[in-house]
């Protein structure tokens, strides 16, 4: 270990030593966080990249410590190895948004956060580390809260910034400051509009106040519990305090294709920042996309839901539907071998684990995409122009496909009524109703017209932070003036209790003058 730090240390001469902290299981988020680490690496900094995930082929000057076996480990739920059921984790979610699916993050990041610090191979490595060794930029996937970044704590606090693939989430104001809008901004587990109606406004509202009494007596507690119980450091502040010193975040959202709300300067948006210069297709799947007679149609969903749990049920209808629509061939991300399908797919679908989506969506012959309304997938579907069929089943995907349908470039499907007629009409109105490719290339206009490419202007704000550690703009005031004063409730109080004491006032001077007299007239009668 010491010969490996002494080669990481010498070969970094007029570069800055980053540690980066992934500790999200999720692929698709590892894929995003790994192409700006990459580009990071690429432009002669030294990442050491603390991950969940193992490193996709070799990168000069991005080293991995990885957390072995942590989705494995993760999967066994519970004391007695029950297998974690996705699934039945987004339905649970899906059936009670107030009570759990604004919970779920919280109980999904305590699982997380456990298991990792329980994957002692990984682990062990960073500790090994010796205290003075210096790093000069730390970057944290925030998405699951502070998990990692207590390890900071052994290096001197070097400067922080958070990132996330999660979109901009209803959290961000606990980390760098500023204020949450429910009135005109959705949670992220709710479909609904923008303007939304009273009786919306309030159950927005809910989500967000439950959200943030989860955060307080639940996730923050339980993520110190944890983090006490296997770091040894002498001093160690609390999470909150630790994470109050990030200087900036890397949101990975857009305001051509999300919600517009107000930002604290210090809060970047980087949306589409996996987005990269397309490739050629291999040949044989260059010569499927081509020959589809009307053009060829992807399937994908995602990284989390796979395709191989949806039963043979919606499988058959899957298929059926794409037999049913010859001019068209169709390609599926498939997990499992094509011989596990409950009926053999027709000649014009082809099915495999893993594809190329970036340089799919790319290619002109491709119509439509068929997608879970996953954030990252939603982002790449309109940077390149084209309308979707969205099945969503958890969390944001729910807000994502809304937004998208209210643009007019998707159509929505629920997969619990997911037939052959349904499937198909959606497929065929959104590659032949002109309006959905035509909605969904004016947003990819939109989207594409910017100084610099999103991974760019990433690379430009860390940059920003290490050559000034100490800009004004990375402290916001509402740290320090706390909920009620930062949005001046107190001023409104003791207004209202002004009003409540001049108005007890005038009724007592009225009782007090009029009382009287009619008193006197009584007596009179």
């Amino acid at each position: 270990m010491k010969i490996f730090i002494l080669i990481f240390t010498l070969s970094c001469v007029n570069c800055a030593n980053i540690l980066y902290l992934h500790g999200v299981l999720s692929p698709s988020h590892h894929l995003w966080n790994r192409i700006l680490a990459k580009e990071l690496a690429n432009r002669g900094n030294n990442v050491t990249f603390l991950s969940v995930d193992k490193p996709i082929g070799e990168t000069q000057n991005l080293h991995y410590i990885v957390f072995e076996n942590a989705y494995e480990d993760f999967h066994k739920n519970d004391a007695n190895g029950a297998e974690f059921d996705f699934m039945k984790f987004a339905e649970e979610i899906n059936n009670n948004k107030i009570l759990y699916g604004t919970r779920a993050l919280t109980d999904y990041a305590l699982h997380v956060c456990d298991t990792i610090y329980n994957t002692k191979s990984g682990m062990d490595i960073i500790l090994s580390y010796p205290d003075d060794f210096k790093f000069d930029l730390v970057i944290y996937d925030f998405t699951f809260g502070p998990c990692l970044l207590p390890l900071i704590h052994k290096f001197n606090y070097p400067s922080i910034i958070g990132v996330t693939a999660f979109l901009n989430p209803s959290y961000t104001n606990n980390i760098v400051g500023g204020n949450k809008h429910p009135a005109y901004v959705p949670h992220f587990v709710a479909n609904l509009p923008q303007l939304m109606t009273f009786t919306q406004r309030f159950y927005n509202f809910l989500l967000y106040t439950v959200e943030k009494f989860s955060f307080e007596f639940e996730l923050y507690p339980g993520l110190e519990k944890t983090v006490r119980k296997h770091l040894n450091f002498k001093d160690l502040p609390p999470l909150r305090e630790i994470e109050q010193k990030t200087k900036l975040l890397l949101l990975n959202s857009d305001q051509a294709i999300d919600y517009p709300e107000p930002l604290q300067p210090n809060m970047i948006l980087v949306g589409g920042l996996q987005i990269t210069e397309p490739k050629e297709l291999p040949a044989d799947l260059k010569k499927f996309v081509e020959s589809g007679k009307k053009g060829t149609v992807l399937m994908s969903l995602g990284t989390n839901i796979l395709s191989n749990l949806l039963g043979d049920e919606v499988l058959t209808s899957i298929l059926k539907t794409f037999e049913s629509l010859p001019e068209y061939n169709f390609i599926w991300k498939f997990e499992s071998e094509p011989h596990e399908l409950p009926i053999k797919p027709s000649k014009n679908v082809m099915v495999s684990k893993f594809l190329p989506q970036n340089d799919l969506l790319a290619h002109n012959n491709l119509k439509a995409f068929v997608t879970h309304a996953g954030g990252l997938s939603t982002q790449e579907s309109l940077w390149y122009g084209k309308p979707m069929v969205g099945i969503p089943f958890i969390a944001d995907q729910y807000r994502t496909i809304e937004k998208s349908v209210n643009m007019g470039v998707a159509i929505k499907l629920e997969i619990a009524k997911l037939n052959v007629d349904i499937f198909r009409k959606a497929i065929k109105d959104a590659i032949e109703i002109p309006s959905y490719t035509e909605n969904a290339r004016k947003i990819s206009k939109l989207f594409q017209d910017k100084p610099k490419k999103p991974l760019e202007t990433a690379v430009w704000w860390i940059e920003y932070v290490m050559r000034n550690p100490d800009a004004p703009i990375y402290k916001s005031p509402t740290l320090e003036l706390g909920f009620l004063a930062s949005n001046n409730y107190d001023i409104y109080l003791v207004i209202l209790a002004c009003l409540h004491i001049i108005a007890f006032s005038i009724r007592a001077a009225y009782l007090k003058i009029f009382g009287k007299k009619s008193t006197k007239k009584v007596k009179k009668n």
